[in-house]
């Protein structure tokens, strides 16, 4: 695909596969320089340094050039002032380096930094070769090839995990992580030159090492190269965890459409992420215990979870935060719960979450109390809070073993097994060992792994939420289509609305409430938002009413037949010029304006994805009948194929549409804002 903001760049398989690296500038000296070379040299790679004086640096042999070099590097790792930043790269290219690495050119450099840049970026795009930077960490292969200028925490344990984030400092705490994760990648893509972050995604969903990938994401340069990156990943069956910051938008701006208050950058980002199934962490203690619940072999393949706790409190803890997270604990039914009150005797109360801790016979409560519930096909995940210490006594930590050996035991065919640790801090040595041994995640925390999990099960069983929250819309935008013509272009899109005539005279008005049928609607065609300017007028029932009316409106205006009182709900939409075409629901009428209450997908929907957007409505499917929902939902598949044929930066408001209480459902109102011809 030639369109540069679409096409997806490759070149990047050396980059996780290095064998041989070139060290331009190598140096002793302490820090990033000593670091680069050390973290190259740990796994057998091939490093050469390049020096215009020296002929060995820690241990490397140097050379005066890249093209002096026995053979050309896989990557090239650029450690040299800004002001030779270009003639180093220029050799590199000219060396035959597959790829450039450059972690400097940031505050440094100054005013000068992005032109030199973007002088390095036209050099290596015009030679295919891949740029990750500048301003970077670079790229840490735990096990492998690490061109990364900090330090690699120690125990960083090779894994199938793949990270990919735009901060360095976020870059050195996954570094920092030990033996949690484990890492297949942690790729810092610094300033993006001409290698960003839907490049790295679309290749990790080809990585056949990759399994999951965590994403800190600070700005998307190319949306639609980055949603389609997206939607590898979630065809190849890799899940993604999104940690995003600058979420929040400042200010409520006045305009002319509903939609563009509405349909924000945010709105818009989350649509892609539903349609791809991300996974959205709030914090970077949920994004790493996500990541951690994903460092298994087997996934859950649902989101019905049983907990097992050691104590009736932390079972409350567990239900309440459950239920904060939108994933109330699911009840025993009746036969388990009865089986499990067998177990616990008769004192006991057998519910979800369990508090199964006793102070005989501890470890047999617990693994006589597994078996059932892994058995009995109401549960995907089984988690067992278990908190762990490495200060706790010798008698802590033998039923902790052997309670997580009882869950081990279960096998991963059975049921998803978890264990959490509420006090978040370094587990008993023993357990997490056994739980690596069986892949078995050890999450740490309180919310944070429960609202992981919540959200893992959520995208598992396909039950995404539908996200509504304030915030504020782009600037006003003047130029709209008037109603009629607007309507015209909808109706012929299969959009359903009143009977409607444009009438420049009274007379003309009169004629055609007489042809339409009384009662009808009067109002302006021009104007956008009538009810505040008081350019609409609801049932008229005589000739009379109609030409009174009509003397006092802006001309010309339209008559329209008076549909039967319902629930009004909105639909909108823009083609978006980063996202493409996005469509919005929720609450219509004068509650839109509140600007609550909207959820956003993109706008290829079929009737199950559409039913399932206008559901989200909160509400709503407890107050109409299914017809009229299913019409609803059909206007927006038809909205949706009217953005795609529309030109790029169209935006649609229908609000009101009103469900009909017998069946159906009529948009009464239309206001559509031309884009870019």
């Amino acid at each position: 695909m030639n369109d540069p903001n679409v096409a997806l760049r490759g070149g990047l398989a050396k980059l996780l596969e290095a064998k041989t690296v070139a060290v331009v500038g190598a140096s002793g000296k302490r820090g990033v320089h000593r670091a680069a070379i050390e973290n190259l040299t740990a796994n057998g790679a091939t490093a050469w340094g390049v020096h215009p004086r020296r002929e060995e640096i820690l241990g490397i042999p140097c050379f005066r050039s890249v093209s002096a070099l026995p053979q050309p590097p896989d990557m090239a790792m650029l450690l040299v002032g800004h002001r030779n930043l270009h003639r180093a790269a220029a050799d590199a290219i000219a060396g035959g380096a597959r790829s450039l690495i450059i972690p400097g050119l940031g505050r440094e450099a100054g005013e000068e930094a992005a032109p030199i840049a973007r002088a390095i970026g036209d050099l290596a795009s015009s030679g295919g070769v891949p740029v990750i930077g500048p301003n970077c960490m670079g790229v840490a292969v735990p096990g492998g090839t690490s061109a990364w200028v900090g330090t690699l925490g120690q125990g960083l344990r090779p894994g199938r995990i793949a990270t990919v984030v735009q901060s360095g400092s976020i870059g050195e705490a996954l570094a920092a992580l030990g033996d949690r994760v484990g890492l297949r990648c942690i790729f810092s893509l610094g300033a993006e030159q001409n290698r960003d972050v839907a490049d790295v995604l679309n290749h990790l969903a080809e990585d056949r090492q990759t399994e999951a990938v965590g994403i800190f994401l600070e700005s998307i340069r190319r949306p639609r190269a980055f949603r389609q990156a997206l939607l590898n990943l979630q065809a190849a069956g890799k899940p993604v965890v999104c940690l995003r910051v600058g979420r929040s938008d400042a200010g409520t701006r006045a305009t002319i459409a509903h939609t563009d208050a509405v349909l924000t950058p945010t709105r818009a980002f989350r649509a892609i992420a539903r349609e791809a199934e991300l996974i959205e962490a709030e914090d970077f203690s949920e994004f790493v215990e996500a990541l951690a619940a994903f460092d298994t072999g087997t996934p859950p393949r649902g989101g019905r979870v049983a907990t097992v706790t050691q104590s009736g409190g932390e079972a409350a803890l567990w239900a309440d935060l459950a239920a904060d997270n939108h994933a109330p604990m699911r009840p025993f039914s009746d036969r388990l719960g009865r089986e499990l009150g067998r177990i616990l005797g008769s004192d006991a109360i057998a519910c979800n979450p369990l508090d199964a801790w006793a102070i005989d016979e501890t470890v047999f409560i617990y693994r006589q109390g597994f078996e059932p519930i892994a058995d009995s096909g109401e549960y995907d995940i089984l988690a067992v809070q278990m908190d762990q210490s490495p200060f706790v006594g010798e008698i802590e930590r033998r039923v902790s073993l052997e309670v997580c050996t009882a869950l081990a035991e279960l096998g991963p065919d059975r049921v998803y097994r978890v264990i959490v640790s509420g006090q978040a801090t370094e587990p008993v040595p023993e357990v997490a060992a056994l739980a690596a041994r069986h892949e078995i995640p050890l999450l740490r925390g309180s919310n944070a792994p429960i609202a992981a999990l919540s959200k893992i099960g959520r995208r598992a069983s396909r039950t995404q939420r539908w996200d509504a929250f304030r915030e504020s819309g782009p600037p006003p935008r003047n130029h709209h289509l008037g109603e009629f013509k607007a309507s015209q272009d909808l109706a012929r899109q299969g959009i359903p609305f009143p009977r409607m005539r444009l009438a420049n005279t009274p007379r003309e008005a009169v004629e055609a409430a007489l042809e339409i049928g009384f009662p009808v609607v009067l109002k302006a065609n021009e104007v956008a938002h009538r009810s505040a300017s008081n350019e609409i007028t609801l049932g008229l029932r005589t000739p009379a009413g109609v030409e009174a009316e009509f003397i006092g409106l802006n001309q010309p205006a339209l008559v329209v037949e008076q549909v039967p009182r319902g629930l009004e709900v909105y639909c909108g939409g823009r083609n978006d010029p980063d996202y493409g075409p996005i469509v919005c629901v929720g609450w219509g009428g004068q509650t839109l304006e509140q600007r609550d209450n909207v959820v956003c997908a993109p706008a290829s929907l079929d009737l199950a994805n559409a039913l399932a957007l206008v559901d989200s409505i909160p509400g709503l499917p407890t107050s109409t009948p299914p017809a009229s929902l299913e019409a609803f939902a059909d206007i927006v598949i038809r909205l949706g194929d009217f953005l795609e044929k529309s030109s790029t930066g169209t935006t649609v408001d229908l609000n009101p549409i009103v469900l009909i209480p017998s069946g159906g459902a009529v948009a009464v109102d239309a206001l559509v804002t031309p884009g870019a011809s």
